[in-house]
């Protein structure tokens, strides 16, 4: 069969709803046995495959209509602004074939390319630490030119995303379990053309696909064969973030885990995975292999700014915060003078703020 040939049966079996997923990609993988061309028995090709006999057949039955398939997929996509990858494409990222049952198709909204990228997941329900720290870690990541991948569910993964949105140049990959095409969650389906802008939207579901339950365990091995490091914020014991970990350490990633309150239920996910040996993750440099033993800045060379943001940055510790009075009070100068210097150290990505407020340094 033809390169274009293979590629038309790829879309048209992902296309089909009612063959399981497993399935589509098992039958995806064994393209070269060419179990479109059966020359042994049904039932013996079937069991070599693991798919059941009647899934085979209908497999089968495709390929006189892939094309015209795989052509209407195509047409779709392209209406709303996005485009098919299939495991015969060049752009079809070469890590995804590390995952288990690689998709054999992506949809894409963006521009997916990236040098280096780590994986935030967590609760749907994160407390306001929680939340403070995905947004935090998906920022000073993407500061720093990492791509943050997350799952654009509720709770962690939106701040996550959002953390990375405000960073300047930030990138983010959003890794969905419905189609590219159905807005989910809701109330944050502005941030689709966002991300699309700064990154990418992708899902292995065909056009049309609801948000199922069963779909975000399976969109999970993506995020984790994505991102070259997993960081669990706060997850139950139950939570499908432990299911991406749990990918990631089966294609032998880093995983990172956020400490937490031992009696906070979404401290038992990272807690338990720290006790398993996953590294612990202070700042976004533990990620990245690249903080100093001391735990202090890498450098102290001021930011190129005015002489007053230049003052106030020396006045914040290292590996330490400062509130906004005491900082005033150390600089003599008025705290209204001082909130116009500070957010530019902000968007300079030089510190952070924190609750209070108060303000930490960025390590760069």
């Amino acid at each position: 069969m033809q390169r274009s040939n293979h590629r038309n049966l790829l879309i048209a079996l992902n296309a089909q709803n009612d063959i399981a997923r497993g399935h589509i990609c098992r039958l995806a993988e064994a393209l070269d046995t060419e179990w479109y061309r059966p020359q042994e028995g049904l039932d013996r090709l079937a069991r070599r495959l693991g798919v059941p006999v009647r899934t085979l057949g209908k497999a089968q039955r495709l390929l006189p209509a892939s094309q015209a398939i795989a052509e209407r997929e195509q047409d779709r996509a392209a209406a709303m602004g996005a485009r098919i990858l299939t495991r015969e494409d060049r752009e079809y990222p070469d890590v995804l074939t590390q995952a288990p049952l690689p998709p054999p198709v992506l949809y894409v909204r963006g521009e997916l390319g990236a040098d280096r990228a780590v994986a935030i997941v967590g609760s749907r329900q994160p407390d306001e630490y929680g939340r403070e720290a995905a947004h935090f870690f998906g920022h000073h990541l993407a500061l720093r030119g990492v791509t943050v991948v997350s799952g654009f569910a509720r709770g962690v993964d939106l701040q996550a995303h959002r953390g990375a949105l405000e960073a300047t140049g930030g990138r983010t990959i959003a890794v969905l379990g419905c189609g590219i095409d159905i807005s989910y969650p809701r109330r944050h389906h502005h941030l689709v053309e966002s991300i699309r802008q700064a990154g990418a939207v992708v899902s292995e579901f065909p056009l049309g696909t609801e948000p199922r339950a069963r779909n975000f365990p399976v969109r999970n091995r993506i995020i984790a064969a994505l991102g070259e490091s997993t960081l669990v914020v706060q997850a139950t014991p139950r939570s499908g973030s432990l299911i991406t970990a749990r990918y990631a350490m089966e294609m032998n990633r880093d995983v990172f885990a956020l400490p937490g309150r031992i009696f906070d239920s979404t401290s038992l996910g990272p807690n338990a995975l720290l006790r398993d040996g996953a590294g612990i993750a202070l700042h976004p440099d533990d990620l990245l292999g690249e903080a100093s033993e001391t735990g202090e800045l890498a450098t102290e060379t001021p930011p190129p700014l005015s002489e007053l943001a230049t003052a106030i940055w020396r006045q914040i510790p290292r590996g330490d915060t400062i509130g906004l009075d005491r900082l005033a009070a150390r600089l003599d100068q008025p705290v209204d003078r001082l909130l116009g210097q500070l957010l530019e150290l902000e968007l300079g990505g030089w510190i952070h703020r924190r609750a209070g407020p108060s303000f930490a340094r960025v390590r760069r």
